[in-house]
């Protein structure tokens, strides 16, 4: 049975996908401006660890001059950054249609007030659109606030969307996507329910936003302890829904600073360091591998700009995930391998506690001389994810793993 839906729900992520938004300047030449740094990262994650999935931007949902519905790149961008994305066979290469529902700023509409004709059109829009690129395998909407009098409306168009999308009409269905293509929505746990994920319908996911977690207004840090405190409640309510619903979903973690959980916000820093809270994520989200309804995990993010509110200069730091290279040594040696899923009911949603200092790893005695070559070597001798530190050499060269200290090393030896 597990086989069976698998094939007919081909175009989605398999279990133990790792993807992430991807936002290039508009005016990045080459296109795909973070391209090669997808390559290089999967030509040097550790023990078959790669980005899968390609979440790049496609188009807004917002309303400006000379536009009713979405705004998408040119053609000819557009297609040069899809084709680069997805030049490795194995990489899905996902879209983004973004925008704000809630009628709060002259370019947002009110989803509310769209009449049903209208929310045919701009699913059909959307799906002509998508549908041009046979080399695009899933749609992913970030339509903000899902919450509100415009819920029911978005639902609607969420619906219609779905069944353009695994349609025959417009290219949707092809060689490589034999069965359409999948769709998505980000969202907070708190607002996925059961007509919305009906509404995705049968190459439907959900991405969970597994950041922006904190209570206060944006810019209200919280500690990497309090972090791992609500990302463990959202994810037991993500499995909850996912039981109640047969909900499947990724989940998004804050490798690039996010409204709660940063290093920086504007002029203010928060005092915390942004690899801490990727290693609560890690930890929070381990007991959901390899379990067929979890997808995987969804990194935040490769972004030109990284500011809240949108359109403002305020910018949150780090700006991208690549920009702080001990997050993306953790991302490269402790993202989850590829798995093979398990129909396995729904695991126990008991907490672990957060991660407590691991003790001195006195165990090896090639670390204790050489110090650590790799950080592969690092998660194995610390046994919690970690990463070889290229700063911060002792005289004899010789770097550690995060949270030791050398101390652990022998003296350097008589030269």
């Amino acid at each position: 049975m597990l086989a069976l839906f698998l094939v007919l729900v081909a175009r989605l992520p398999p279990p133990g996908s790792v993807g992430v938004w991807v936002y290039d300047h508009p005016t990045a030449w080459p296109a795909a401006q973070w391209a090669s740094t997808v390559d290089a990262f999967n030509v040097n994650a550790s023990s078959g660890r790669r980005i899968s999935n390609a979440v790049i931007y496609g188009s807004d949902m917002e309303i400006y001059d000379g536009s009713w519905c979405c705004s998408p790149s040119s053609q000819e961008v557009m297609g040069t950054r899809i084709a680069r994305y997805g030049q490795d066979p194995k990489t899905d290469v996902t879209l983004i249609v973004d925008g704000r529902m809630d009628g709060g700023e002259d370019w947002s509409p009110n989803l509310a007030r769209l009449s049903p004709v209208q929310l045919e059109s701009w699913s059909l829009w959307v799906a002509q659109w998508v549908c041009a690129y046979d080399r695009v395998d899933g749609v992913q909407l970030d339509l903000e606030p899902i919450g509100g009098p415009w819920n029911a409306n978005l639902k609607i168009l969420i619906r219609s969307l779905s069944g353009h999308l695994r349609s025959k009409d417009f290219g949707c269905t092809n060689s490589r996507r034999p069965n359409g293509v999948s769709l998505s929505t980000f969202a907070l746990v708190k607002d996925v329910d059961a007509e919305l994920v009906a509404a995705l319908g049968p190459q439907g996911f959900v991405v969970v936003s597994g950041y922006d977690l904190g209570s206060g207004g944006a810019g209200t840090a919280h500690s990497p302890a309090a972090y791992r405190t609500r990302l463990d409640a959202t994810v037991e309510r993500a499995l909850a829904v996912s039981a109640q619903t047969g909900m499947r979903f990724m989940v998004g973690i804050p490798a690039a600073a996010s409204t709660h959980e940063f290093e920086q916000y504007g002029p203010l820093r928060s005092g915390f360091a942004q690899v801490d809270y990727v290693a609560h994520a890690f930890a929070a989200l381990k007991p959901l591998e390899g379990w067929a309804p979890y997808l995987g995990h969804m990194i935040w993010a490769l972004t030109f700009t990284n500011v809240y509110p949108p359109h403002s200069d305020n910018v949150m730091r780090p700006t991208t995930a690549s920009a702080d290279p001990e997050v993306w040594a953790m991302l490269q040696s402790a993202l989850p391998p590829p798995v093979t899923p398990s129909p396995s009911p729904v695991p126990a949603t008991t907490r672990s506690p957060p991660p407590s200092p691991p003790p001195s790893p006195v165990a090896s005695s090639a670390y204790e001389r050489d110090g650590c070559v790799t950080s592969t070597d690092c998660n194995q001798i610390m046994g919690v994810p970690s990463y070889c530190r290229a700063d911060g050499k002792d005289e004899c060269g010789r770097s550690v793993c995060q949270g030791d200290s050398h101390s652990s090393l022998q003296p350097c030896p008589q030269l």
